[in-house]
């Protein structure tokens, strides 16, 4: 809340002090509602040449413990395959100073206490704790039940066939019915229904009679869910049928079928059941009826309502003699051949044919085309036979015939040889040529009997034979068939002669140095031939046209191809000329050069200049003898000097070439390169250790031949194996190699002792009495690295009293496992203590000495008992988690009654602390009635007794006192003996409340005795009637009384 303080200073009346604070800057006053915790506002007053400070300080202490909310109750059903369900939990938090701390006793999951939750009732805890250590607490009870019945599984359905007439009945022997359960089978069982079964547990084995029998298996689980399936167990009596013996008759005439009867007989079924037999043939009992022409199997099958069954079989065979009837219309057929061969196609009437079994098969024994004869005929007569032939076994036949006549009209066709053209070849000397022509062919659509003729050398169907040059000769031919068909044709033969050229002879020749790369001036000519024939024409591929060319022809070889053409035929010849280059190329080499070996290697990439080259004809090749690169001699170079020789060679036919020389010094400037070992540490628990090391190695880009290593340990050369102390050591190595050059590197060998930690043993203690904490002391843990450096040890206990060695602290009920971890700069090691800490103190419950009910009409005569009546304080060293009341709670006036009549009650107060210890403490109960219930006064007769009269009435006076009791009581006064154990007279009426009632009571005249009236209050509104509570005493002995009017 809202709070000031103030500073004040005095310097003796000097000059006046101005006062400032740290808190709210300036002022001697600073209001305010300060925050939680320690608060230290300093106060400064200053008079310009002194100073002074003060302060004061506010703490501000949290009381006020957080609020949690719980999730409601939950109730699940068990998840599929599971005897749990998962479910989600999750509590919230409020506190006046920020967030809380949220836990739970089922998860370590903080304000989500989500699990997988097992069948039955489990109480979760949630803690919200906030900062100041303040606490609330709450609850969420989560209920799983089983609603996943069991999968049951059956035997398999069953058939057994029992041996009629021998047995009835048969003996089953089947396997169990089984069942699994998502909250398993211990506590579960399975039953059958069946009447035959031995027991009418899992196995519904028995002896069972014909029929079919369904069992009914139940499993039920532990949770009482159960499920069913069902087994048909079937026992089969073997029926006996006997089919009548097989038939075979004929068919009867034009029909395709007989009249056949046979019954079929059947015995055994136990008496069972009714037998129902069928055929497959006409579906009834009696399987007389008509038959059709072949084989018929007719199958009996018998049945009974029991599940027996039996079939036989019979034959009848009907046998079909009857043949069949065709007819062929018309008889003959005429036709002319076709045009392209010696026969016809000829379309034949179909024959048509009947039978008594239907349609029967017609063949004929030209086509095999059954009723259809059409086909291609033959040149002259054919007779067709056609036969009909019926299905039946017997082959019934019946035939008749058709004949078709073919005649030859078609003139044949005569092919003469191609039309030829023929070339005379050049130098042949002659002007006629021997032709050879194809010989004439004929083709008819009969075989022809005639021959060919030509009319140029009557040689018949060959015209083969010598043809004049220079003109087209036409040759005839003719032919003629056996019955006086003809045809002719014509062949036309062309005789041309090849025209012959001449060139004049080969040319081999020098270059003229004046001319470069070609000869000095030269010709050659060509001429031509054809018999006499046209003009020829000659032209050149080398001028183009004419029978001369003369030219300076170039080196190498020229071919001139002349070529002579009369616009028929045509001829070439050439003349070849070689010019040769005998002329050498010039040729210059790069600079000679001196160069280092590149880096890594013992030679160097040297790249000199490109060597060059002329010619009087071309370009020439230049090459070198180091390497391929022609006029480029670069690549790599070895240590020393190399000499390269470049050749240039021109492309004449016999080259020519020249060459010079280049050379290229290579020089050593590298140190080698040395790998040292890796560094090692050796772990040991000396403080020295004999290490081997590997050697050092190098390599050099001019190889490792005359090179050597030392190093700066052992003198050992490349290895320092040797005995190292536990400081670190630095090995140096150098390497030189076969030029001089030096390098070095290092090794360093570190000998590590090892780190070791020890921790304290565990502890399993209880809480201190009274306190919801164990003090634990000697929770030290230790630990040695040979003193190589200073070790550090720590531990992770949230209630050690130092985050040091010392793990010693007030530890609340729990388990925990401390982590001491030692570290040496060098190496970390850790080691653990399991410490549980029980709290087995009960809670020391409160209840108050005794407890009254009091009922009354403002409670309507009922009252139930709640927890704060019957507890005063209640206390735990670790705090309460449950208060709860049983025994006697609910009172009403039977209540009320029963504890007039001497009973007893009581209430028992049990409490449960955070850490599950209980107690109990009982209160008794006191049952009275309150406000609103009848009293009595003291009444009794005011006149002592007449003893001369037979029967008195006497007046007395009744008080009866209550609050507005009209509309619940009823009043009744009964008159006992003083024993209580004589009713003579009993008086009802209703009265109002705090009245006085006079009323008269009639005594039977009687021995002397003492009496008493009771009263008794009846309530009219829950009908409990009470007493006695109020009694009206005679004054006196009362004697005999006389008859008064």
């Amino acid at each position: 809340g809202s709070n000031t303080i103030t500073a004040s200073g005095t310097n003796c009346g000097g000059s006046a002090i101005t006062i400032s604070n740290n808190y709210a800057a300036t002022g001697d006053t600073v209001t305010d509602n300060f925050p939680v915790g320690t608060t230290t506002v300093i106060f400064t007053g200053s008079d310009g040449s002194t100073s002074d400070t003060c302060n004061t300080i506010i703490t501000v202490t949290d009381n006020v413990d957080p609020t949690i909310t719980c999730p409601a109750d939950v109730t699940a059903t068990t998840s599929s395959g599971a005897c749990s369900q998962f479910v989600p939990l999750t509590a919230s938090a409020t506190d006046n100073c920020g967030a809380t701390t949220i836990t739970n006793d089922r998860t370590a999951g903080g304000a989500n206490a989500d699990d997988s939750y097992p069948l039955g009732v489990t109480s979760v805890t949630f803690t919200s704790t906030d900062a100041s250590g303040n606490t609330d607490t709450c609850s969420t009870t989560v209920t799983i039940t089983d609603n996943v019945p069991p999968t049951l599984s059956c035997p398999s359905d069953l058939t057994v066939v029992t041996n009629v007439p021998t047995s009835c009945t048969a003996s089953i022997s089947i396997s169990d019915a089984t069942f699994t359960d998502n909250c398993g089978v211990v506590g579960g069982s399975v039953t059958n229904d069946s009447i035959y079964a031995t027991a009418s547990n899992e196995n519904a084995s028995g002896d069972y009679p014909a029929g079919i029998h369904t069992v009914t298996f139940t499993a039920t689980d532990s949770n009482g869910i159960t499920s069913s399936c069902q087994t048909t167990i079937t026992v089969d009596p073997t029926l006996q049928l006997t089919c009548p013996a097989d038939s075979i008759t004929n068919a009867q005439s034009s029909l395709c079928s007989n009249a056949v009867s046979g019954l079929a007989s059947v015995t055994g079924n136990c008496g069972s059941s009714p037998i129902s037999v069928i055929n497959d043939y006409n579906g009834g009992s009696d399987a007389s009826d008509d038959y059709p022409v072949g084989l018929t199997i007719v199958q009996y099958s018998a049945s009974d309502l029991a599940g027996g069954s039996a079939s036989c079989t019979f034959n009848v065979i009907v046998v079909d003699a009857e043949d069949p009837v065709i007819s062929c219309s018309p008889t003959t057929i005429s036709q002319d051949a076709n045009s392209s061969a010696c026969e016809a196609f000829v379309t034949v009437p179909l024959v048509t044919a009947s039978d008594n079994c239907g349609a029967p098969t017609i063949t004929n024994d030209v086509t095999g085309g059954g009723a259809s004869a059409s086909g291609t005929y033959a040149l002259g007569d054919t007779t067709i036979t056609y036969t009909a032939t019926d299905a039946s076994p017997l082959a019934n036949t019946d035939e008749c015939t058709i004949t078709v006549t073919i005649s030859d009209n078609t003139d044949p066709i005569l092919t003469c040889p191609s039309d030829t053209s023929i070339t005379i070849p050049a130098g042949s000397g002659s002007c006629t040529a021997a032709v050879s022509l194809t010989p004439a062919s004929a083709t008819d659509n009969c075989p022809l009997i005639g021959s060919i003729n030509n009319d140029h050398n009557g040689g018949g169907a060959d015209a083969s034979g010598n043809y004049d040059a220079t003109q087209t000769t036409v040759v005839t031919f003719t032919i003629s068939d056996n019955v006086g068909n003809t045809d002719s044709c014509n062949t036309n033969v062309f005789v041309d002669a090849e025209v012959e050229l001449t060139c004049s002879a080969s040319l081999s020749l020098n270059v003229d140095p004046s001319n470069s790369c070609s000869s000095g001036s030269n010709t050659i000519t060509a001429s031509g031939t054809n018999c006499g024939g046209s003009a020829i024409t000659i032209s050149n591929n080398y001028a183009a046209t004419g029978d001369t060319v003369t030219d300076n022809f170039p080196v190498g070889t020229t071919t001139v191809i002349f070529t002579g053409s009369d616009g028929s035929t045509s001829d070439t010849c050439s003349t070849v000329i070689t010019v040769t280059d005998n002329v050498d190329p010039t040729i210059t080499c790069p600079a000679d050069a001196t160069v280092n070996t590149d880096f890594g290697v013992c030679n160097a990439i040297v790249s000199p200049s490109l060597a060059t080259s002329t010619d009087n004809c071309n370009t020439p090749t230049i090459t070198n003898d180091y390497t391929s690169g022609g006029a480029s001699a670069s690549g790599p170079y070895p240590l020393g000097s190399t000499t390269v020789t470049f050749t240039s060679t021109d492309s004449a036919s016999v080259p020519n070439s020249s060459s010079c020389q280049t050379t290229i010094t290579v020089q050593d400037n590298q140190p080698p390169v040395i790998n040292c070992p890796s560094d090692v540490t050796v772990i040991t628990s000396t403080c020295s250790s004999t290490v081997t090391l590997p050697s050092a190695t190098f390599t050099d880009n001019c190889g490792t031949a005359g090179g050597s290593i030392t190093n700066s340990y052992n003198g050992g050369g490349a290895n320092a194996s040797g005995t190292y102390g536990p400081s670190p050591t630095t090995v140096i190595f150098t390497a030189v190699d076969s030029n001089g050059f030096t390098s070095t590197c290092s090794t360093t060998v570190t000998i590590d002792v090892g780190l070791e930690i020890s921790c304290p043993a565990n502890v399993n203690s209880n809480t201190d009495t009274g306190a919801c904490d164990d003090t634990i002391t000697g929770l030290v843990a230790t630990a040695s690295n040979c003193g190589l450096s200073t070790i550090t040890i720590t531990n992770d206990s949230p209630h050690a009293t130092a985050s040091a060695a010392d793990a010693s602290g007030d530890y609340p009920p729990g388990s925990y496992t401390i982590t001491f971890t030692a570290d040496d700069g060098t190496e970390t090691v850790s080691c653990t203590t399991d410490i549980t800490v029980s709290d087995n103190e009960s809670p020391a419950p409160g209840c108050t000495a005794a407890y009254t009910v009091t009922l009354n009409r403002l409670n309507s005569w009922n009252y139930s008992i709640v927890t704060s009546d019957i507890e005063t304080t209640t206390n735990d060293n670790c705090g309460i988690d449950t208060t709860t009341i049983s025994g006697d709670l609910d009172y009403n006036f039977e209540t009320f009654l029963a504890y007039y009549n001497g009973e007893t009650f009581s209430v028992t107060l049990s409490t449960t602390d955070v850490n599950g210890n209980t107690n109990s403490c009982v209160t008794p109960i006191d049952v009275s009635l309150g406000a609103g219930s009848p009293t009595c006064g003291n009444s009794v007769f005011t006149n002592p007794p007449d003893l001369s009269v037979e029967y008195m009435y006497e007046s007395f006076n009744f008080e009866w006192f209550g609050n507005d009791l009209s509309n619940d009581w009823q009043l009744n006064l009964d008159l006992y003996s003083s024993d209580l154990s004589v009713n003579y007279q009993n008086i009802v009426s209703n009265y109002q409340a705090n009245l006085n009632l006079d009323s008269y009571i009639g005594l039977h005249k009687i021995l002397p005795n003492t009496y008493q009236i009771q009263a008794t209050f009846n309530n009219g509104v829950n009908g409990y009637t009470y007493g006695p509570f109020c009694a009206v005493r005679v004054v006196g002995t009362l004697r005999d009384w006389h008859t008064e009017e």
